[in-house]
């Protein structure tokens, strides 16, 4: 599946970018992110360590407008990995409870 990546375009084409996009496109991950939304959790939150480990590096070199880009990036890549598994949005800006990388996310449930 390729990313329709609308106003990150430049981001998702370097290769922190491409390499986010073939993490989140992993089983593994994606089953992590529906078990988080089956707990009606935000789906970010079922990955957010994993993503510390994997690219710590990247993280810790950028300043706070950076992080806050890549944070959006990465929800919009969620959005659309979910979408890909039939999944829906049904709430935005949900507390983020169990991770200091995010805030607030997107809730999913399964069409139909």
């Amino acid at each position: 599946m390729k990313y329709e990546a609308w106003k990150f375009n430049k981001l998702a084409e370097s290769e922190f970018g491409k390499e986010l996009w073939k993490f989140l496109n992993l089983q593994e991950t994606f089953i992590r992110m529906e078990t988080a939304s089956r707990l009606k959790r935000p789906a970010v939150e079922g990955i957010a360590e994993e993503l510390k480990i994997h690219f710590k590096k990247n993280f810790n070199d950028l300043d706070k407008s950076e992080f806050l880009r890549i944070k959006q990036m990465i929800g919009h890549m969620v959005k659309q990995v979910m979408a890909s598994h039939d999944y829906e949005v049904f709430m935005k800006n949900v507390r983020v409870i169990s991770t200091d990388l995010f805030t607030k996310g997107t809730r999913y449930q399964k069409r139909g």
